[in-house]
């Protein structure tokens, strides 16, 4: 992300988050307006660190997350709400997966 962040100076800059998804953990660090779900008897949210990839990097913050087999994992962006109630969320995630494959 440091590299990243020096080679997007100048721009707009941008909202990041990376996650390594190695059972039993997932280990991730976000910047700006994202946001990771774990998915499964009870919705568990990650939001990232406040900043700006390209503008203003705080000190990064690693955060891990239980992971366990039969979790659904998602990243999130502008437009979904870091404060969607979790009976929304999952009432989504009670749906079949194909129906948000095309």
């Amino acid at each position: 992300m440091h590299e990243l962040h020096i080679q997007l100076k100048g721009s707009r800059g941008t909202a990041m988050t990376l996650a390594h998804l190695k059972p039993p953990l997932i280990r991730s660090v976000g910047i700006g307006n994202t946001m990771l779900y774990r998915m499964k008897d009870q919705p568990k949210g990650v939001a990232a660190q406040s900043g700006i990839l390209g503008q203003i990097m705080p000190t990064l913050r690693i955060v891990e997350t239980p992971l366990m087999a039969g979790d659904l994992i998602f990243l999130a962006t502008d437009g979904i709400s870091e404060h969607m109630d979790n009976f929304r969320l999952m009432s989504w995630f009670s749906l079949p997966l194909n129906r948000f494959l095309c």
